[in-house]
């Protein structure tokens, strides 16, 4: 429980989601100044503040560098803050997708986003060959995954953007935007999904109780 006497901050934790209480452990401040040209002086700090969140109580380290001829410092964090959690249903996915998907993510946390749309790129390709087989070219797996019931008209169309985003990444050294790959990961896990559902609605029908007939009146 934090004392009255305590530093508190606001910050992003990976475990509690949003932004929650934590409170400032300790601190460690290194400065440093040098002449330039013995006209004029730099000076840089670099202040290390610890942090452990009022919540969960997970620890994490706050860097900040600020360099006289910058005008903003530079803020990290350790662990990086996590802007997407993976889903609740990875541990149901095969153990080779839900590996690959946890890479994913490992680049989305580290801002690499080329490497992202690589690897979602690969997710759809190893959904479309554990359900379909392989079948040919990106079209014709995606018109197989359509006939099986995978996806719709328009749900293929958003499909093939998200791999067109995967394709430029790899071929054509393309770095989209954050909320691109925000969303071209919203396609991958709808797909990733889909194919879990497919899976458990057999189960799922068996477990529900089915409705008796009522007997004819015999008046």
């Amino acid at each position: 429980m934090a004392d009255s006497k305590d530093t508190i901050e606001r910050l992003h934790c990976n475990k509690c989601g949003p932004d929650t209480k934590h409170i400032l452990v300790t601190t460690r401040t290194n400065s440093g100044s040098e002449s330039y040209d013995e006209q004029y002086d730099i000076s840089w700090t670099t202040i290390y503040d610890v942090f452990e969140c009022c919540g969960c109580e997970e620890v994490m380290l706050r860097r900040r560098f600020y360099f006289s001829e910058w005008n903003d410092g530079d803020v990290i964090y350790y662990p990086p803050r996590i802007g997407r959690r993976l889903p609740p249903w990875k541990d149901d996915l095969a153990d080779d997708i839900a590996s690959l998907l946890e890479e994913v993510y490992t680049a989305i946390q580290a801002d690499s986003r080329r490497l992202a749309m690589m690897g979602a790129r690969a997710l759809i390709d190893m959904v479309m060959l554990n359900e379909v087989g392989d079948v040919g070219s990106f079209g014709q797996k995606l018109s197989a995954l359509q006939k099986n019931g995978f996806l719709s008209d328009k749900n293929r169309d958003v499909l093939d953007a998200a791999l067109d985003v995967g394709n430029a990444a790899s071929h054509r050294g393309h770095k989209p935007e954050s909320k691109h790959v925000q969303l071209v990961m919203d396609i991958v896990e709808n797909l990733l999904q889909s194919t879990l559902l497919q899976n458990v609605v057999v189960d799922l029908k068996n477990a529900t109780p089915k409705r008796t007939k009522k007997a004819k009146d015999n008046t």
